[in-house]
């Protein structure tokens, strides 16, 4: 296997995706939408998702949950052809997801859970095999609480 030209690293997500949302609901109450409908998300998979589609071979780094959303993700990013071994599954743990209220302007609301990727560690990551790798990819750790108490090591 030839050596991955890029690694992005950061966060990974499942969106759902809610359309049209011009209000909300009452508490306790539905409001009925035309239409559901979920994907992959975050910072660093969309660039590795648009990286791959363009022919360069892409390892995605992060974390997913074991659970619904971690399998749909994981396997939308083996059928793109990601490089996964470092993305790995913990037990107990959600997969990051967002809920995207879409209003009838294309206006945009989210409703984030950090989940699996407040759990990304620099001591799981292998770091040392980063110079194998011609570019690296940070993207969303901004939005980690973690990630920002404990900046890269040696900063």
């Amino acid at each position: 296997m030839r050596p991955y030209r890029v690694v992005c690293l950061g966060n990974v997500l499942v969106d759902v995706l809610v359309k049209p949302v011009d209000r909300l609901p009452p508490k306790g109450g539905l409001l009925p939408v035309e239409r559901l409908e979920i994907s992959v998300g975050g910072c660093a998979s969309n660039t590795a998702l648009a990286l791959r589609r363009l022919g360069v071979t892409v390892s995605l780094w992060g974390k997913l949950g074991k659970d619904f959303f971690g399998d749909f993700a994981l396997a939308h990013f083996k059928k793109a052809g990601l490089g996964t071994t470092h993305l790995p599954r913990q037990k107990g743990v959600s997969t990051s997801a967002t809920v995207v209220a879409v209003d009838s302007r294309g206006q945009r609301s989210f409703f984030h859970s950090m989940a699996a990727n407040d759990q990304i560690h620099w001591g799981d990551l292998p770091l040392k095999s980063l110079s194998r790798h011609r570019h690296l990819h940070v993207g969303g750790i901004s939005f980690s609480p973690s990630w920002m108490e404990n900046p890269w090591p040696g900063c």
